[in-house]
């Protein structure tokens, strides 16, 4: 009598070994296609997130330095200023610092200029209006200084 079964004698099939590497070879698959197929508002919406959090860093920066901080919409990109002295100088801290925006983003505002008072307050509201190929994603500083991004 035989101790182990003979190769006749063996039901066929996979192991439980073979079907997790199935498992994640298919789930590898299936986040490369995620990262690949992104909407058309895909670079639009990075971009306008990017300049929501930058506005709202540099609202926040006026409050806690006690000083006027301005956004500068420029035909490439945007920067950020600081009133001190008496003039406005530009920011150069990693979070502000000016910003050029990749080709195929287009940047247009109602505004040239957005600033924030020591308060935190604009000075009037304004719409940045992000555009990519056929995709439009809108950046909005109310009255009360908030900041949203609107699709």
């Amino acid at each position: 009598m035989p101790i182990s079964p003979s190769p006749t004698d063996r039901e066929h099939g996979f192991t439980l070994v073979e079907l997790m590497v199935v498992l994640v070879l298919i789930g590898l698959a299936a986040s490369v296609v995620m990262l690949a197929a992104r909407g058309p508002d895909a670079a639009a919406g990075d971009e306008a997130a990017r300049l929501a959090l930058r506005i709202a860093g540099a609202r926040d920066r006026a409050i806690v330095d006690g000083r006027s901080t301005r956004v500068e919409f420029v035909a490439d990109g945007y920067r950020f200023a600081q009133r001190s002295g008496g003039e406005w100088v530009p920011v150069t801290d990693r979070g502000l610092r000016a910003t050029t925006l990749p080709s195929g983003v287009v940047l247009s505002s109602s505004r040239a200029l957005l600033a924030f008072d020591s308060g935190g307050l604009p000075d009037a509201p304004g719409d940045a209006v992000l555009r990519a190929d056929d995709a439009r994603v809108t950046v909005r500083v109310d009255a009360a200084g908030g900041v949203d991004v609107v699709r």
